[in-house]
């Protein structure tokens, strides 16, 4: 068997081991510490995941509502078009299709009366 030798550490050594790695670790606890509440401070526009939720739905919200008068605007969007279409007709004085319609009828019946008077007038004289 092979021989082991043991370096003898001494009570003291062993103490004054741990004491440093005990101090070493509280010098990194206050560091890491130190590090988190720095980037904290720095950070101002970090959430909480309550808060992050929050304005996830009001943003979802937001854009529900958005779509819903897109859709609506959609759905209205002949309407929109036609009251448009007779603001500038009103605006610049433009006759309706109806009314043209109206006049034209009664233009034909004018022509026919004055035919008939025009033919009347013939066989008179």
């Amino acid at each position: 068997m092979a021989e082991t030798t043991s370096v003898g550490l001494s009570l003291e050594d062993v103490r004054a081991s741990v004491k440093r790695i005990r101090d070493r670790g509280e010098q990194l606890v206050d560091r890491i510490r130190t590090d988190a509440k720095d980037l904290i401070a720095n950070a101002p526009k970090v959430a909480s995941i309550d808060e992050t939720r929050k304005r996830l739905d009001q943003a979802r919200r937001r854009a529900e509502d958005a779509v819903k008068v897109v859709q609506d605007l959609r759905n209205r969007r002949a309407q929109i078009v036609a009251n448009l279409v007779t603001s500038a007709i009103n605006t610049l004085g433009l006759a309706r299709a109806d009314e043209v319609a109206k006049l034209e009828a009664r233009l034909a019946k004018l022509e026919r009366r004055v035919e008939t008077a025009a033919k009347s007038q013939e066989q008179a004289a």
